[in-house]
């Protein structure tokens, strides 16, 4: 089974609506995470699937192979290492996956 990348984070939820969840997962002896998380899948649709982003490794490769491609390096990338260029990819592929998402939504 593949890992799935989480995020952990904070909200703000009226105590009755904590309590009620809290029962609930004792009830169905499951976590409150658990059941929070299947709560809101089922909420908003189906999971995006992410594809698999290249490693800073082989974006180094590519970035040192670009310049013989004939083509300018995108902007924003000049100076940065592989790390710091995959944080740009996945924060630009975040993006048009969830317009795409949105669209689809529709």
């Amino acid at each position: 089974m593949d890992a799935v990348a989480r995020t952990q984070t904070a909200f703000r939820l009226k105590d009755s609506l904590i309590i009620r969840l809290k029962h609930q997962a004792r009830k169905e002896n499951r976590s409150l995470n658990n059941l929070v998380e299947e709560t809101l899948e089922k909420a908003v649709g189906r999971e995006i699937e992410f594809p698999t982003l290249p490693s800073p490794e082989q974006l180094d490769d590519f970035m040192k192979a670009w310049p013989s491609a004939g083509t300018s390096m995108p902007e924003g990338y000049q100076g940065k290492t592989g790390a710091e260029q995959a944080e740009l990819d996945k924060k630009l592929l975040a993006d048009i996956l969830w317009e795409k998402y949105a669209e689809s939504a529709d």
